[in-house]
């Protein structure tokens, strides 16, 4: 049992960094589109090539800082307890230490990035993809915890409706051959049972309940 729970929170682990690496990438390329829609309404290009070379360069900065950037943005995640679900990253200020998280694993990759060879995110985008990955992560987790939220209060209600609804049911010689066999029935039904015997021949088929 603890093996698969352990298993399970693997996943859940795994699936939550892949969710934020989409989210990350989706923010750059967003940020590309952004820039591109503001040099082409600034008019910055004199001619069409000017826009193609533009979406050029953005696009091959996208293709060699990209993975760095989701790598640097997941270990610091990760270290900030955004799938361990530590102590800090569960308070109430989830929003500030994910813009704060966010904001210091750009740094890191912008720091890194003159270390490294090649081409990156060009700054005018960086900038952009860094407000925007905020953006997104913190509406997504905000969102998470509001639907978590509204799935808690109809489960709690539906089971309040179950309560309400259930039967009060007295079962006469629940403790005898026929009643320990229709005791379970009941419990599982939902149904709230009072158990009436004189225990003569003992309580034995009905002790675990």
């Amino acid at each position: 049992m603890g093996m698969f729970n352990r298993l399970s929170i693997n996943r859940a682990m795994v699936l939550r960094g892949l969710a934020d690496a989409i989210l990350i990438n989706v923010a750059v390329l967003t940020s590309i589109a952004i820039r591109l829609v503001k040099f082409v309404m600034t008019g910055d290009a004199a001619n069409k090539a000017d826009y193609k070379n533009f979406l050029w360069n953005n696009i091959i900065g996208y293709r060699s800082g990209a993975i760095r950037l989701t790598l640097v943005c997941l270990i610091v995640f990760y270290l900030s307890g955004f799938y361990s679900y530590g102590h800090t990253y569960r308070g109430r200020y989830k929003a500030l230490v994910v813009t704060h998280t966010v904001s210091l694993a750009y740094l890191l990759y912008g720091f890194l990035s003159y270390f490294v060879n090649g081409q990156g995110l060009q700054l005018g985008t960086y900038l952009y993809a860094w407000f925007v990955s905020i953006v997104l992560l913190v509406g997504s987790r905000l969102w998470s915890s509001l639907w978590s939220n509204i799935v808690s209060a109809e489960t709690h209600r539906f089971k309040q409706t179950d309560e309400e609804n259930a039967r009060k049911v007295l079962l006469v010689g629940g403790a005898g051959y026929i009643g320990s066999a229709l005791l379970p029935m009941l419990l599982e039904k939902g149904d709230h049972v009072r158990l009436l015997d004189l225990s003569l021949y003992g309580a034995e088929p009905i002790r675990d309940f």
